[in-house]
């Protein structure tokens, strides 16, 4: 019997030998292994070991894996050949699920040690928590050990209500067999991300489309449209004038001269998106604070009203003599 990666032992004894030659040979593909001392097989992990005087030939064999249980025989070469088959065992101890298990907080650690291929039943399994023996009756409580025995035996541990004390590199280790490991991660709760207030309240985060992302385009159309308004105002007040009388046309000047200053006093007109800028619903915020001005010529109350009715459209306009 030999454990998972340990190295396997073979002994064929043998009295009288005399002249005659040992040889070792794998019996499930008929594989020669070894003559007397010399190794006939490419995998090193072979070898005879012969001592001088000795009545033990032995068969090592490193790193023992499952695939090298089996028969073998011990061959002496005489008329006939006798031989001796001997078998070997490899013991194979795993815990399922390794080597990294993620467990989340509150809830039961699950772990399950096999022993496979043992010659007999291992009268114990034992289980450590970071090289300590658990202790089934601690004052943590929740632990459970379930073992069954036969052919495979198993264990299974439970932890019931995992907490991050309880992470760490667990450890079956049966009493004849290699001891095998496990690393359980405790993944602690997480909450959905908030808005944490003054007052100490939260809030989710929303997000939010604005409802006025085409104010800049209403403003731009509206400035375009005062434009247009106030040039063929111009050209209309300049046909009026040339056609007057000469008589009239004196006083056509004199009176012009003093629409023209009022006229040539500018008017400001802020350009306040509806809903407001920095603002909500515009309340509190001035235009000059973060309105849009632009300085026109005054036109007639008609083209202001007009300017006015596109609020309801998104724009507001203030006038200010």
């Amino acid at each position: 019997t030999a454990q998972m990666g340990k190295t396997a032992v073979l002994n064929c004894r043998i009295k009288y030998l005399g002249g005659k030659t040992v040889s070792w040979m794998r019996s499930r593909d008929l594989h020669l292994l070894t003559v007397g001392r010399f190794t006939y097989t490419s995998d090193d992990r072979f070898k005879s070991v012969h001592q001088t005087g000795s009545e033990d030939w032995l068969l090592k064999i490193h790193y023992a894996q499952h695939r090298d249980a089996g028969a073998y025989e011990c061959q002496i070469s005489t008329t006939p050949p006798m031989s001796k088959v001997i078998w070997l065992t490899v013991v194979e101890t795993r815990v399922l699920g390794g080597p990294d298990l993620y467990i989340n907080s509150g809830s039961t650690i699950n772990l399950t040690c096999i022993v496979n291929h043992s010659p007999e039943p291992p009268p114990y399994i034992f289980w450590y928590h970071e090289n300590e023996l658990l202790s089934y009756d601690s004052p943590r409580g929740g632990i459970t050990v379930v073992t069954e025995h036969g052919p495979t035996s198993s264990s299974r541990l439970l932890i019931q209500k995992a907490s991050v004390s309880d992470a760490g590199r667990y450890t079956c280790r049966p009493a004849n067999a290699d001891p095998h490991h496990i690393t359980v991660h405790i993944i602690p709760n997480e909450h959905p991300a908030a808005i944490h207030h003054k007052n100490g309240t939260s809030a989710g985060v929303r997000l939010h489309h604005p409802a006025h992302a085409h104010t800049p385009i209403l403003i731009i159309f509206t400035l375009l449209i005062f434009i247009l308004f106030s040039s063929a105002s111009s050209s209309a007040s300049n046909s009026a004038s040339s056609s007057a009388s000469s008589s009239a046309s004196s006083s056509a000047s004199s009176s012009s001269s003093n629409n023209n200053n009022d006229n040539s006093s500018s008017s400001l007109f802020y350009l306040i998106p509806v809903g407001g800028v920095g603002g909500v619903g515009g309340v509190g915020v001035h235009p000059l604070d973060r309105g849009v001005c632009w300085t026109l010529p005054r036109t007639t109350h008609t083209h202001v009203r007009h300017a006015h009715s596109s609020v309801e459209r998104g724009v507001g306009v203030s006038v200010v003599g």
